[in-house]
């Protein structure tokens, strides 16, 4: 019989929630749990078409026997996984690194190996320092240890306890948690179960905590110190309450003996471990060893164990984690599995505020299988298989581990596990995924898919969340003197554009159009033509597909002072502006006129002649003879510059950039001559009429004295 949910301040809360997932049925229902799933049974492997997972990725194993895998997160999304690997009749621990969500992996290390065997290893990551910690049992010593790394790859080993000594003879199931969000501080937890004695039926339950980054280790807690009987199998937790208080908490099973250890327990500490409350009882029927999963945000914790009666996992949940003493009961999950692991989201982040998925993984015996459930417990996904039934499980609960991780702006889950299907005990690996097609239309065209340049169709499986980069190189020879240039993606990206990874195979098409050549040569060469707008020098080609399009030479088009080049004709015989249809490779000539400038210039009067003519022509040019100009009259005088003719039109031939210059004269004035008959003449005139006019005064003063009486007679 379950514990009765106790009624309290959060009673209508967690009622609230029972009802909505009791809606779906007893057990989630119809509704929530595939029917081809109900009641356990095979069914498709992770990576099967139309999954959502990616196929099982081989992580290590294949000679050796390779088990008890645990996986964990880095603060930089890196993957971790450590496992036993048996050498030679002695069980090492290898750890290695992904970097790509987990679809490849390496940077192998030796975690611990020695001339003992070391087993059950639990990893966890220090979200702020990136410190990894692996807790496992050296059995030779008998003893706890953690290694510890800050690179995935070199560990050195920290003591935690030695298993033999005082009231105890053994200690076995070490379990690690690391707080998130105390930066530096954080502190590091190290769960187990000790025998007393030889006795199986008399255990406790130990907590180790480290100040110092995994270097020491100090005792927190022995619960079951106290009191006789089993505490065994206990799982740690750890989280940053909404009140702020960073809470410990560690669940595990109970009993008289460790037959009837069946009493879900849980114990917690609100300061760090130095007082600890509880234990409280959770369920009365943990038949399986417990696990537990913390909100990342403090909202809620869930907590689940197998019924024992069959591939049934009973949970449990509470939406008030400030008080983990009192947990409801969620039901039942019919053919979930057995034993579980959980996972919220938030794995390697110290972010507090990260809310959103608790991540649940079950062995099906034979068989994995995952699910999801809101951490408020508002919805929870259907169940889905993982490994199928040709995945025989070595070591059941040890043998399998989860964690989340941050890709494309959700989380999802990353898993691994061993089993022996092929023969031998292996790691494996998955994650939700797609298989991503990149092709091209016409076939066989060359994509660039995250660099790697090949022929399409270029095909593979990709991460959930993975931005894959696909390019499509444009333009591309073809056969046949085509080319191919690049029209759109079908998912409406750019030529280079990154590809958002869901869990549904896709094919994702680049569609490139056929391309022909419209070459265009110039007489003579270099000149500019416009092909639907585009400006181009001569000789030039445009791969254009089939269709019509606009074509023109402008005219005139400069080159040096004083030359130019002016269109003449097309090889078409078209228009200088005109449509070209292009059905396969075309070609065409444009003809240009090369042209000179004749300048001609003249102070006076107008001169005519000046402007362009074709290269070879004979260009006329002229000016008046005389003209009148400022009240002057000016005689042409002859042509300077390129030109030496005296006549006022003349002519030149076009060989080049001319130019001519008229010069001008004034007209001069009559020349002065001397006519001595004239002048002889003239002369005598005027000594004549001299002569004439002193005879006239003689003969005047003659006749004026004859007519006067004489003076003096009488």
């Amino acid at each position: 019989m379950h514990m009765a949910w106790r009624r309290s301040r959060r009673g209508r809360e967690i009622a609230a929630a029972l009802v909505v997932l009791a809606c779906a049925g007893t057990v989630f229902g119809a509704t929530a749990q595939p029917r081809a799933l109900a009641g356990g049974g095979s069914g498709p492997d992770a990576g099967a078409t139309g999954t959502g997972w990616v196929p099982h990725v081989h992580v290590a194993g294949g000679v050796d026997s390779t088990y008890n895998p645990a996986i964990a997160t880095a603060p930089n999304g890196d993957l971790y996984a450590v496992w036993v690997s048996v050498n030679a009749g002695l069980s090492d621990l290898v750890s290695a690194k992904s970097s790509d969500g987990g679809m490849s992996w390496g940077t192998f290390g030796l975690v611990a190996g020695s001339t003992e065997s070391e087993i059950w290893p639990a990893l966890a990551v220090d979200p702020f320092s990136g410190r990894a910690f692996v807790a496992y049992y050296a059995s030779a010593s008998q003893e706890i240890r953690v290694a510890l790394s800050d690179d995935g790859t070199t560990w050195t080993p920290s003591f935690v306890r030695a298993c033999i000594g005082g009231p105890y003879a053994a200690c076995s199931r070490p379990n690690i948690a690391v707080e998130y969000a105390n930066g530096g501080d954080n502190r590091v937890y190290v769960t187990m179960d000790s025998q007393r004695g030889f006795s199986p039926d008399d255990s406790d339950v130990l907590v180790y905590r480290s100040d110092n980054h995994g270097s020491t280790w100090t005792l927190v807690l022995d619960d079951g110190g106290s009191s006789a009987g089993a505490h065994v199998q206990p799982a740690v937790a750890v989280q940053r309450g909404k009140d702020g208080v960073d809470r410990v908490l560690v669940v595990y099973r109970q009993g008289t003996t460790l037959q009837a250890a069946t009493n879900g327990r849980i114990t917690w500490s609100d300061d760090r471990g130095v007082s600890w409350s509880g234990p409280a009882l959770w369920s009365s029927a943990a038949a399986q060893p417990p696990a537990i999963g913390a909100a990342h945000d403090g909202s809620s914790l869930l907590v689940t164990t197998g019924t024992g009666n069959g591939p049934d996992v009973e949970w449990y949940l509470d939406l008030d984690p400030t008080d983990p003493s009192s947990f409801s009961d969620g039901g039942v999950w019919s053919g979930f599995g057995y034993a579980t692991h959980i996972a919220p989201d938030g794995a390697g982040s110290v972010d507090p505020s990260i809310g959103g998925r608790y991540h649940l993984l079950a062995t099906a015996q034979p068989g994995l299988m995952y699910r999801w459930v809101a951490e408020d417990f508002q919805e929870i996904g259907p169940m889905e298989y993982v490994a199928n039934s040709s995945a025989a499980f070595t070591g059941a609960d040890r043998d399998f581990a989860i964690t989340t991780q941050a890709r494309g702006g959700a989380w999802w889950p990353a898993i691994t596990w061993a089993d022996f299907h092929e023969g031998v005990d292996q790691v494996w690996y998955t994650t939700p995924g797609a298989r991503l097609t990149f092709d091209t239309s016409p076939p066989g065209l060359v994509l660039r898919v995250d660099g790697d340049e090949r022929v399409a169709p270029i095909a593979a499986t990709y991460a959930a969340g993975s931005a894959i980069l696909a390019d499509a190189p444009s333009p591309q020879d073809g056969n046949g003197g085509v080319r191919y240039a690049f029209m759109m993606w079908s998912d409406g990206g750019e030529p280079a554009h990154a590809v958002l990874t869901g869990t549904t195979d896709e094919t994702i098409l680049a569609t490139f159009a056929t391309a022909y050549p419209l070459t265009v040569y110039s007489t003579p060469s270099g000149r500019q033509i416009v092909l639907g707008g585009e400006t181009e020098t001569t000789p030039a080609t445009f791969w254009v597909p089939a269709g019509t399009y606009s074509l023109e030479a402008p005219t005139p088009q400069g080159a040096t002072v004083g030359t130019r080049f002016a269109f003449a004709s097309w090889s078409d015989g078209d228009a200088r502006a005109h449509a070209v249809t292009v059905t396969g490779a075309t070609t065409l000539t444009v003809t240009f006129d090369v042209q000179y400038k004749l300048t001609v210039t003249s102070p006076h009067g107008t001169a005519t002649g000046d402007g362009w003519y074709n290269a070879g022509t004979v260009a006329p040019f002229a000016v008046p003879g005389r003209v009148n100009d400022g009240g002057k009259t000016w005689d042409f005088a002859g042509w300077s510059a390129d030109s030496t003719s005296s006549a006022p039109s003349a002519a030149i031939r076009m060989d080049g950039p001319r130019a001519v210059t008229a010069t001008w004269r004034e007209p001069a004035s009559a020349p002065v001559t001397t006519n001595w008959v004239q002048l002889m003449f003239l002369v005598a005139a005027f000594l004549l009429l001299i002569f004439a006019i002193l005879w006239w005064r003689r003969k005047k003063d003659e006749d004026a004295a004859a007519s006067s009486p004489p003076t003096g007679t009488e």
